[in-house]
């Protein structure tokens, strides 16, 4: 099977990949320390263990480079391509891959086919199982062993190496990553652990990879990896969610698939993690094209580069067939490693969602707290609540139909902690005395205890620092609360909307014809009632008041802390700006912006949904500093910073209250 060249934007976060970590040459037992886990170069000044390559200066900064693997995933296709100087020849492909300057390369040990019906082909020796049977037995048809001479031939040259079984999750009845079987009998648990134990025995692989594997097929594939003293990496999202293996992450140019990204590698920061960049559709049939894709080659390059800096892999694997790297920048790699190296420890925001549903849109949320200058984890009850430097929790809809308990999953007195603290609630707020714990997030977010009414459907733009910002993404689910300035003790409205409401007052049929809620130009609601000047003044006033919605407040408390309160479900993209501009206390996105943006040592924009421009401010080793680019769609511009921190310290409030 010849793969495709065609270029696919990468596809949902349901199709995570799996990915190798191991240094050059080493098992993954003897490669770096994972981003959180314990450092010889010992904390920075945030309090977290800095990253392979850093150290940790006299002011508490860290100064030197992480480094980042790079690697290469290939098919038996693709190492029998003719037309390639190694056709066939895996030892001459290792060579070839070196001078190109690859450390790692990974090999689909089980091929990825084109149909659900077509056999598909394994590229090691055939493996009798206790039960009698061989692979070949079962629906697979036995190839070449390119395993066993890449493997050898890699590590001669000091380069890592990988096998990959995801295909065989394809086989199961109920597979997350095809919507029918594929050809092949579906294993055991038992015959995963012995086939990953036969294979890290007989070739020396470092480690294996497999998406689509279920509980059980985990489980095992970590039980024979363990005992050998590899590591197996799973990438599901749900795999993810329960931390029990390595991680890695799709290069998703979708806004949504992006931020989920993220998010997915927030769960996987404690450990060693890496990014899989594939170009051709036919890699895994399974997944499928959901997705348009890249414009060209120059988009998918700007991608990598973005999401080189934004996440801070400790590797990258390019899943390319070879003969589409001729088209590559041949300074691609070498690019890579130079921003990967200037990346710099950032600040810490724990993201939690709490409930049993996630809103759709939550490219605002990611993009918010990374264009603040944060990392982002996630997580339950952090171990080490004093490394988190902020929070944001989003709230949602138990399987019951209720809000969760917005103390469910946090650790106490955090609506106290002196850390700045976002809270998005993605439905209607309880009544006072319905829940404790809610009615303590009134008290720590300055609400009174008037009952909220529900909206249907959020506005279609709030004013934010004195401009419109786009605010309501289209979404099936309602909006959540209204809040209005009824609600508000001691809060303090931050961004304010209009909402397509009901009039609470009567009004004559005359007046009907000429009354909208449709944004006018400047992103307010028009309303008609301005210009009746037979209306009484309170009933005018009363009809303002109900089209009135609150979308974000704030909260100042103890001597330097806040909360803020985002009330609605889907947000627009745009709502970036003053969750950013909120977290880093004024730096951060300073307007509306539809480019991705990561603030940090280096900053790094990136327009993959069409022209943009970005307007940030920033700390530079304590001067502050303004930036405005325009950029084209599919472009990306580095910014090269001495040392950042977008987050600001919190001023003083002008009151002192708490829960």
């Amino acid at each position: 099977m010849n793969p495709k060249r065609s270029l696919w934007h990468i596809l949902l976060l349901a199709a995570i990949a799996c990915i190798l970590a191991a240094g050059c040459g080493q098992n993954l037992s003897q490669s770096s320390a994972p981003y959180n886990q314990g450092s010889t170069s010992g904390a920075d000044r945030f309090g977290r263990d800095v990253r392979p390559g850093e150290s940790v200066a006299r002011d508490g900064t860290t100064v030197g480079g992480a480094t980042l693997m790079m690697g290469i995933k290939v098919t038996g296709s693709d190492l029998e391509d003719s037309d390639m100087e190694f056709s066939g020849n895996p030892s001459a492909f290792a060579e070839w891959a070196d001078t190109k300057g690859f450390d790692a390369i990974g090999l689909y040990a089980v091929e990825p086919t084109d149909e659900p019906d077509q056999v598909a082909t394994f590229y090691f020796p055939d493996v009798e199982f206790p039960t009698g049977k061989n692979l070949s037995d079962l629906g697979y048809a036995a190839g070449p062993d390119h395993l066993t001479p890449l493997v050898q031939a890699a590590k001669s040259l000091g380069m890592g190496t990988q096998a990959d079984l995801t295909r065989l999750a394809l086989s199961l009845p109920s597979s997350p990553l095809a919507e029918r079987p594929f050809a092949g009998e579906p294993l055991t648990a038992d015959d995963i652990e012995y086939l990953c134990s036969y294979l890290l025995e007989t070739t020396d692989v470092d480690s294996l990879s497999a998406r689509g594997f279920p509980k059980d097929w985990v489980d095992a594939a970590q039980k024979a990896s363990e005992a050998a003293g590899r590591q197996f990496f799973a990438g599901d999202y749900q795999t993810l969610r329960r931390t029990e293996s390595g991680a890695a992450a799709l290069l998703d140019l979708g806004p949504e698939g992006m931020a989920r990204n993220e998010l997915a590698l927030g769960v996987a920061r404690s450990k060693p993690f890496l990014l899989y960049a594939g170009l051709s559709a036919e890699r895994d049939d399974g997944r499928g094209p959901f997705a348009d894709a890249w414009d060209s080659i120059k988009a998918m390059e700007a991608a990598l580069v973005y999401r080189t800096v934004l996440s801070a892999p400790q590797g990258l694997y390019l899943d390319v067939p070879p003969s589409v790297l001729q088209d590559l920048d041949p300074d691609l790699l070498a690019r890579l490693k130079r921003v990967a190296a200037q990346r710099r420890a950032r600040p810490v925001c724990n993201v939690l969602i709490l409930g049993d549903s996630t809103p759709n849109n939550l490219t605002a949320v990611v993009n918010g707290i990374t264009a603040a200058g944060y990392d982002i984890v996630m997580g339950p009850r952090p171990e080490s609540p004093a490394a988190i430097d902020a929070y944001y929790i989003i709230v949602t809809e138990t399987t019951e139909g209720s809000l969760a308990d917005p103390k469910s999953g946090l650790p106490d007195g955090v609506y106290n902690s002196g850390k700045p603290l976002i809270m998005q609630v993605c439905g209607l707020v309880p009544d006072v005395g319905v829940s404790e714990s809610w009615d303590a997030v009134r008290r720590s977010f300055g609400l009174t205890n008037l009952p909220f009414e529900p909206l249907e459907k959020g506005p279609e733009a709030a004013v934010y620092a004195g401009g419109p910002v786009p605010c309501a993404a289209t979404g099936r689910a309602p909006w959540g609360s209204k809040i209005t300035d009824a609600h508000l003790s001691e809060a303090v409205p931050l961004a304010v909307g209009a909402a397509k409401v009901e009039e609470s007052v009567d009004r004559p049929a005359s007046e009907g014809a000429g009354d909208t809620d449709e944004p006018d130009d400047t992103g307010e609601a028009a309303d008609a009632d301005d210009t009746d000047a037979g209306d009484d003044a309170a009933e005018a006033g009363a009809r303002e008041r109900s089209r009135d919605v609150i979308v974000m407040t704030e909260f100042s408390y103890g001597t330097a802390g806040r909360n803020v309160l985002i009330a609605g479900r889907e947000l627009q993209m745009e709502m970036a700006f003053p969750i950013s501009n909120v977290l880093s206390s004024g730096l951060g996105l300073q307007a509306p912006t539809r480019a991705l943006v990561s603030v940090g040592s280096p900053i790094a924009l990136y327009a993959p949904f069409g022209d943009a421009e970005v307007s940030i401010a920033y700390n530079d080793a304590g001067e502050v500093k303004s930036e405005t680019k325009s950029l084209k769609k599919g472009s990306v511009e580095i910014i090269e910073v001495d040392l950042q921190t977008g987050v600001n310290t919190m001023p003083l409030p002008d009151r002192v209250s708490g829960e």
